[in-house]
């Protein structure tokens, strides 16, 4: 038990951590236009990234693979480009709205069913028409990196990318000193318990 304590703190306090370093090297939100972008990345991690071209159709899913569960709280990512004739993918944008997600996973749940999907989109012509949507537009978020970094998700992404090494845009997030330090100071305060109780059950031992 002590064990799992400690790696949790460890966990909160590395997640504190970068958030307050990220917090701390992003001030200010640093535009860039997305040409830029996908050349030759960021040193920032918190983004305007101007005239993108985002093509909802080509939305990624991820999925636990043993239940192949699709709903709204899957993981929902899109291709990053330049222009619509691009070919290489090197970002992503992972969707944080709820409304949009929902519309992602009606596409996946009904698509091998024909007669459902029609039937259930004549009556949301809106969602069917947002799904095809391809569309230049500006994007805003935070870079995702570390302990915010999915391992999993990451693994399913590198082959939209073709292998290649890619960038995570969080859709709409920004630096949160205030949860940072929260967490940070958490994890430590966890931590200093851990010891001192440690420190009492060997002496009474």
């Amino acid at each position: 038990m002590k064990a799992i304590i400690f790696f949790v703190s460890l966990a909160i306090m590395w997640g504190g951590g970068q958030g307050v370093y990220t917090w701390f090297a992003n001030m200010e939100q640093t535009e860039i236009a997305c040409e830029e972008f996908l050349a030759n990345g960021s040193e920032k991690d918190w983004l305007k990234v101007t005239d993108c071209f985002i093509d909802n159709s080509a939305v990624v899913v991820t999925f636990d693979q043993k239940t192949g569960k699709i709903d709204e709280t899957n993981a929902y990512y899109l291709p990053i480009k330049a222009s619509e004739s691009s070919q290489e993918v090197r970002a992503f944008l992972k969707i944080n709205s709820k409304d949009q997600r929902i519309i992602y996973s009606n596409i996946f749940r009904l698509q091998d069913n024909e007669e459902e999907f029609e039937a259930f989109f004549e009556e949301h012509p809106e969602q069917l028409e947002f799904a095809y949507k391809a569309e230049i537009r500006d994007l805003n978020g935070l870079r995702l990196f570390g302990i915010d970094s999915d391992d999993e998700d990451r693994k399913v992404l590198s082959q939209t990318a073709g292998g290649g090494d890619f960038t995570i845009l969080d859709e709409n997030e920004k630096p949160d000193a205030m949860r940072s330090f929260v967490m940070l100071c958490a994890g430590l305060l966890i931590l200093v318990l851990l010891v001192v109780f440690s420190g009492k059950s060997d002496k009474e031992a």
